[in-house]
């Protein structure tokens, strides 16, 4: 298996997108993406329509019920009456500042909850292989019958990525860490901003389905045995 790098630019401290050539043999880790991050757009897409709602109904429609103004001629009238006439009271928008502090924070729920959404999509991992070394770039002083290999590198993939496109990553720079709970495991990597989720439910270890304690272990196992920093991991 092979991978493609000098894909698209990133922002500093998240690697370069790249692309998996060909791959022989089924990654460590492969599972199907929770349902919402499948239809993480569609959801998006929902939630721009219901913000686009409510602050279009907070502007035009949020009103409260005043007393009704009554001109100079109905106050004469009522003060010759003798019998007290019942205050009548009216529908109003409120004032402005009110109703445009309501929309924005509208708004900014909506963007927090879009933002939050693709965020965490890009973090789930759905396919996680762990690629062989390869050559090192030779320099002046290294000639080709001794140019060493570069060590391992992890090719993540989540839901986020489409078709072979993910990040790679070198594996001596990373570890592992507990998850929430015994069916999820946390990769993280030095020099890397932010980690990845490994949810082990339904979840399949070089290719086959196994329980969640067997996938669990099995998947510390294979990466311990190419990893490095055995004092960061679990």
């Amino acid at each position: 298996m092979s991978s493609r790098t000098g894909g698209r630019c990133t922002k500093p401290g998240h690697p370069p997108i790249t692309s998996l050539e060909h791959q022989v043999k089924p990654p460590l880790f492969r599972r199907t993406p929770p349902w919402w991050s499948r239809w993480a757009l569609g959801l998006i897409a929902v939630d721009v329509l219901i913000t686009g709602t409510a602050t279009g109904f907070t502007w035009n429609y949020w009103a409260q019920r005043v007393p009704k103004k009554v001109s100079g001629s109905e106050q004469s009238a009522s003060k010759d009456d003798q019998t007290a006439a019942p205050t009548e009271m009216e529908w109003v928008l409120r004032p402005a500042w009110q109703r445009a502090g309501l929309c924005a924070g509208q708004f900014l729920f909506g963007v927090t909850f879009a933002g939050s959404l693709l965020g965490i999509r890009a973090r789930f991992v759905r396919s996680l292989t762990i690629l062989p070394g390869r050559p090192v770039t030779p320099g002046p002083n290294l000639s080709a019958a001794k140019i060493p290999m570069d060590g391992r590198r992890v090719f993540i993939q989540t839901a986020d990525n489409r078709d072979n496109f993910g990040v790679e990553l070198p594996i001596r720079k990373g570890w592992l860490e507990e998850g929430r709970d015994r069916s999820e495991i946390i990769v993280q990597f030095g020099g890397a901003k932010g980690h990845w989720f490994v949810g082990l439910h339904d979840s399949f270890i070089n290719g086959e389905k196994l329980s969640l304690e067997d996938a669990r272990s099995r998947f510390i196992k294979e990466w311990k045995a190419f990893g490095t920093q055995e004092d960061k991991q679990m």
